[in-house]
């Protein structure tokens, strides 16, 4: 049995916990842009050869759980 504590806590003991960690091992953030592999087409995101399309669907179910596509 663990102490309880709400979300808004353990969001903070996470990230205190990640830059004690970063610190602690000479972890460092580069700045800058971030260089992506180069795609076949335009939108071809699952590598292809065909352009693909991209629909939102915020209330879709995905493996099971409602809601999969909300942020």
């Amino acid at each position: 049995m663990g102490i309880r504590v709400g979300k808004r806590t353990r969001d903070r003991l996470a990230a205190a916990v990640a830059v004690t960690v970063a610190a602690a091992t000479g972890a460092t953030v580069v700045s800058g842009q971030a260089a992506a592999k180069p795609i076949a087409a335009p939108a071809d995101f699952n590598g292809d050869g065909y352009r693909d399309v991209v629909v939102p669907a915020p209330m879709a179910k995905v493996g099971g759980k409602d809601g999969a596509g909300v942020a």
